[in-house]
């Protein structure tokens, strides 16, 4: 009689700190990661030779978080599965979509490649779905934010990116799509994974001797809330799943285990009051506010008491730049005779390739929803292929008859439909400052040398304002005139400014550096416009024949 088959219990388990930057890094995941690892090994009796552990901690069973190598366990696991096993995945770290997909990070995340430097949601769901694992679960603590919001990329969305398509399988995520994932510094862990781990232990338990799935995720939801709520946040985990019967995740042990590592041992000892604001706790909470106060991250410089305060600083700034610009355009026409450079102070609409910088605002950078000038749209006429069909009645001989066929002809047409697009960037009508973006224009009478502009202009925001340069360059056209090309559009700075008094000597600093690159610009734009005409044998001497 043969044996029966030895289910198994595979995960993968993964935290990430580290993200290259103190403004992106955060501070507890990898001790969620390492507490869940080892809440599967104790509480779940989970074997360790079928776990893999991801994290930036100390763990001493844990692999460095790459995401190619993540990526490649998980299929593996996922993979390797038979019916008899069941696979998870845990994931504590920032997260982040695009108009494509929604996206796990870890240290390689680059903004401009997100689908190349992160772990896509579609790919892991893709891996889930196909394993024939009997219960496929998984949990995102995703985008820890701290308790003042300072962190924290776009949430991947559960109800978009989280769902797979199987006959039992659970997802458990830490807030909602519009929510940040909130850490403890008194625990040293997120809130959602604090609960978990809580939960897994025994705490979600309802009848004293098991912790089942449904036990485990309103244990964890409504805990979570609980917290957050009192603590002055909002966080709403977010559970989709389907099961048929009761899935059991770990059982309760009958006394407390004092072999527990250290990690699971300070979450078992710890109490919600001591997580909790409480009548005890004021001097606790003063020292905590002031220190926060008195703290690096300090924004006053960059945040104006009221609009007219504001409006007045960024006048002053507007009259710092204008004066830089003309001293630039004076500099260089003092030492050239071979071409100009002329310094025009104008408006945002006036400015060259206005509806490239709308673009670049609107989806590139997360500012369009503060900025104070508006976006305006245009109606353009697009045309889609379509397929036409054409039947034509013709008269088919037999011998001693005749009838009609039938001949159809098949075409693709151009059908024309209009569409609104985004056309660039309008000062509101009555708005006190109009006049406030510096082109410094570089300009030749000879068609080898391009035009080549530097565009350095204030935006204001709700709050305060943003300093913007940009590179243009133009292309010839067909009546050899020099239009703006469109490719040429080059952001090379773009921040915040500070309203403090010696941010203008930094702020001119930066502008130098901008102008030096400007230079160097023009110079690499000049040699490509005149390799491109002598290529094509508009330069004396050059030969048409091919070699």
């Amino acid at each position: 009689m043969k044996g029966s088959v030895q289910s198994r219990q595979l995960a993968v388990v993964i935290g990430v700190n580290d993200y290259g930057s103190a403004q992106s890094n955060l501070r507890y995941c990898s001790n969620d990661a390492e507490a869940f690892y080892e809440s599967l090994v104790h509480y779940a009796s989970y074997n360790s030779e079928n776990m893999v552990l991801f994290s930036d901690g100390e763990h001493q069973c844990a692999k460095k978080p790459h995401y190619t190598d993540i990526l490649s366990e998980v299929y593996s696991m996922c993979s390797n599965a038979t019916e008899s096993d069941s696979i998870l995945l845990f994931f504590a770290g920032h997260g982040t979509r695009d108009d494509e997909d929604s996206y796990l990070l870890t240290q390689e995340f680059r903004p401009n490649v997100i689908s190349e430097s992160s772990i896509p949601m579609r790919k892991i769901n893709d891996y889930f779905t196909q394993s024939k694992a009997k219960f496929k679960l998984r949990f995102f603590d995703a985008c820890h934010s701290g308790r003042m919001g300072r962190r924290g990329l776009l949430n991947p969305s559960v109800d978009d990116a989280f769902i797979i398509n199987a006959e039992g399988w659970a997802t458990l995520a830490a807030c909602k799509e519009t929510q940040y994932a909130h850490e403890h510094d008194t625990i040293k862990h997120g809130v959602f994974s604090y609960y978990l781990v809580k939960g897994i232990s025994g705490e979600a338990s309802t009848n004293g001797r098991t912790v089942a799935l449904d036990d485990l995720k309103l244990y964890v939801m409504n805990k979570t809330i609980d917290l957050t709520s009192k603590l002055g946040m909002e966080q709403t985990p977010v559970f989709a799943g389907e099961q048929s019967g009761s899935l059991i995740i770990s059982r309760v042990r009958p006394e407390q285990d004092t072999a527990l590592p250290v990690i699971l041992l300070q979450i078992e000892k710890s109490t919600d009051e001591q997580l909790e604001p409480s009548p005890e706790r004021p001097d606790a909470l003063y020292s905590e506010l002031n220190t926060l106060l008195s703290g690096e991250f300090d924004s006053r410089d960059y945040v104006a008491a009221d609009q007219e305060d504001k409006m007045r600083r960024i006048s002053s700034l507007t009259s710092l730049i204008d004066d830089w610009g003309k001293s630039g355009s004076k500099r260089y026409n003092e030492t050239s005779n071979h071409a100009q450079m002329q310094s025009r102070f104008t408006s945002v609409e006036k400015l060259p390739l206005n509806r490239n910088l709308a673009e670049y605002l609107s989806n590139n950078t997360k500012v369009s929803e503060v900025i104070e000038w508006r976006f305006f749209n245009q109606t353009v006429t697009r045309y889609v292929k379509q397929t036409q069909t054409e039947v034509e009645e013709r008269p088919s001989f037999g011998i001693g008859l005749s009838s009609q066929r039938q001949v159809r002809r098949y075409r693709e047409v151009n059908v024309p439909h209009e569409e609104e697009v985004l056309a660039g960037i309008k000062v509101q009508d009555g708005y006190p400052v109009t006049d406030n973006s510096m082109l410094l224009q570089f300009s030749s009478d000879s068609h080898l040398v391009p035009h080549c502009g530097l565009v350095s202009t204030l935006i204001p925001n709700n709050f305060g304002a943003y300093l913007l340069c940009y590179f243009v360059c133009t292309k010839l056209g067909k009546e050899l005139k020099e239009l703006w090309d469109e490719d040429s559009f080059n952001v090379r700075h773009f921040s915040a400014v500070s309203f403090s008094e010696k941010y203008k000597a930094e702020l001119k600093r930066e502008l130098d550096q901008v102008y030096s690159q400007f230079l160097s610009y023009i110079i690499e734009r000049t040699k490509a416009r005149q390799m491109k005409l002598s290529s094509l044998g508009a330069v004396p001497g050059t030969s048409m024949v091919k070699p």
